[in-house]
């Protein structure tokens, strides 16, 4: 914020609607740098303003916020040279294993637990409930030789990353780690 008013070019705005008062203000030379719910997206798109919300969005610095703008992105470039540098990746969020369950059987079927209900089940259990989908993924016939590096998503220099080589190794370190709900797990490269 501080740099921005150094240049001689920026005139930093806190409050969007004060743009209104620049009639012959060139509006391409309005950026507005907020988290994404906050960008008013109709100047945005009928071309007045331009946007970014990554700076202050984390997305690209929090490991699983990063995974999925890759995915995002090789979704769309599927020939892409980044697609061959990065390691499948995985993204595990534990939220509903301590908040309220909810389990989609499939064909409308949805079984809810609340609150009450969820603190006597064991943590273990509503680990593999909500992980179910990772754990097809992991001990898929194609991966059953992989090794795999655990990440907690909101740390940095090395904190907290675990090799896992089973699937009972990936729930205790989830079940261990109460205090951490969103995780990557990528294949571990041996020889990059």
């Amino acid at each position: 914020y501080n740099l921005l008013q150094l240049r001689p070019w920026c005139k930093v705005i806190t409050n969007i609607n004060e743009t209104n008062d620049f009639n012959t203000y060139d509006y391409q030379k309005i950026i507005q740098l907020s988290d994404f719910e906050n960008i008013q997206w109709d100047n945005v798109l009928n071309g007045k303003h331009n946007a970014s919300s990554y700076i202050i969005r984390k997305g690209l610095s929090r490991k699983a916020q990063f995974a999925l703008q890759i995915k995002r992105y090789l979704s769309k470039h599927k020939d892409s040279v980044l697609k061959k540098c990065i390691p499948y990746t995985l993204i595990i969020e534990t939220w509903n294993a301590f908040d309220e369950i909810k389990l989609d059987f499939g064909r409308g079927t949805i079984a809810s637990f609340d609150p009450l209900t969820v603190n006597n089940i064991s943590l273990r259990t509503r680990l593999e409930w909500c992980l179910d989908d990772i754990k097809q993924e992991f001990e898929s016939v194609n991966r059953l030789d992989w090794i795999w590096i655990l990440k907690p998503s909101v740390t940095n220099k090395g904190i907290g990353i675990t090799i896992i080589d089973s699937w009972n190794k990936l729930l205790d370190v989830t079940e261990e780690s109460q205090d951490t709900r969103e995780w990557v797990l990528q294949r571990y490269i041996t020889n990059p």
